[in-house]
């Protein structure tokens, strides 16, 4: 039942998880790879939660990831009688046979055709398990964003926390704020960013958003129109000045593209019979 003292607005901060070993070494995460935060994510994190401290948080969600729950916990620390409740819905795109593989090993090319050659629709390759294009993962994403901001509005929640995954952000923040996924590169995302949107229930956005179009993606992942009766806008993008100098991660898929370590092609990472990411080497 629609609760008639909702406020019109809230804001719903989107954060990217912390630093991983799988991150440190510039190899790609999704779902089949899941690690922990390393000692750099574990700090960035709690800047993160830092930075939450001293406002108004309600309620807190993440992916079922390692990596966003070990975040997220981060923020909760401050907030511990706002709900908490987890999305396997809003885990990381699954990038299939460049899982685990260093970023020169076709991740780069792929982000490419997704990012500069608008290319939604170009699933990442099959391998162990099946590669997801940005179009297969916001169908995907949408169910669970729903239910956090349907939460949010059944229980008068006017500010939230959601932790998921840097590709996850930037499909999401594309879709709800410019109504495509040609800006997916807009909203590309540090370690440990954060991102405010604020959603209104009708009326006006004055924050970025286009108002009362609908996506030209609606009949494809949005058959309700759900979203397109939602007024978007960005506050605040890639957000991570609460982090030092110091604490920032130093590599990057870019960092790379720049200053090509050859050796570093043969990295990658598998899961181990216990479920742990290991570092190895091919010859």
């Amino acid at each position: 039942m629609k609760n008639e003292n909702f406020k019109s607005e809230i804001k719903l901060w989107l954060c990217r998880h912390g630093e991983t070993t799988v991150n440190m070494y510039n190899c790609v995460q999704g779902q089949r790879i899941n690690p922990p935060l390393n000692d750099r994510g574990r700090k960035q994190a709690e800047y993160l939660g830092e930075y939450f401290k001293n406002k108004s948080i309600d309620f807190i969600a993440f992916s079922v990831s390692e990596r966003a729950k070990e975040t997220a916990q981060a923020v909760a620390q401050y907030h511990t009688s706002a709900p908490q409740k987890s999305y396997k819905e809003l885990v990381e795109l699954e990038f299939g046979a460049l899982e685990g593989k260093h970023v020169s090993q076709g991740y780069t090319d792929l982000i490419e055709k997704w990012d500069k050659k608008h290319e939604v629709y170009l699933e990442a390759p099959t391998g162990i398990t099946k590669g997801e294009s940005p179009v297969d993962c916001l169908k995907r994403l949408l169910p669970g964003i729903k239910d956090v901001i349907n939460t949010c509005k059944t229980n008068d929640y006017k500010e939230a926390v959601l932790v998921v995954h840097s590709r996850v952000i930037q499909i999401l923040m594309s879709y709800l704020v410019d109504k495509d996924l040609n800006n997916m590169a807009r909203y590309k995302q540090g370690k440990a960013a954060s991102n405010q949107l604020s959603i209104k229930f009708g009326g006006q956005n004055d924050k970025g958003g286009k108002v009362g179009e609908r996506s030209s993606l609606s009949e494809f992942v949005d058959d309700e129109g759900f979203f397109d009766g939602l007024n978007i806008g960005a506050d605040i993008v890639n957000n991570t000045e609460y982090i030092p100098q110091d604490v920032l991660s130093k590599v990057s898929s870019e960092s790379w593209i720049l200053n090509p370590q050859p050796h570093n092609q043969y990295i990658y990472f598998d899961v181990s019979a216990n479920g742990r990411c290991e570092l190895k080497q091919s010859t």
